[in-house]
């Protein structure tokens, strides 16, 4: 891990894939790269979408996992452990699928 050269690398490679990302997508849409140190070692932070500090939300923004997302409640329950994150409307990921019917017009 931390501080060795495999690490350093890999750190390396997310930077290249961000580069890549940044040139392929439109100006503004990517956030920019922001190298971190801990304990003088190069690291990399990271977070998800999936969770909001407490703190952060309101009791009507705050809504259960859905189903589909989270279907054995490992989500759930990882959150119900520490009572410091919520999950959240802004959090919540909606999935849509295109499905062609010949006969129809693609929705």
């Amino acid at each position: 891990g931390l501080g060795s050269d495999k690490f350093d690398q890999a750190i390396q490679n997310v930077q290249e894939i961000h580069q890549i990302f940044g040139r392929n997508l439109p100006q503004g849409a990517l956030e920019d790269w922001n190298s971190t140190t801990f304990e003088g070692y190069m690291a990399i932070d990271m977070n998800n979408r999936f969770f909001t500090i407490r703190k952060q939300a309101t009791i009507e923004e705050i809504v259960p996992f859905s189903s589909v997302v989270d279907p054995h409640g490992i989500l759930e329950g990882a959150i119900s452990k520490d009572n410091q994150f919520v999950h959240t409307i802004e959090n919540k990921v909606e999935y849509y699928e295109l499905v062609n019917h010949h006969e129809q017009e693609l929705r």
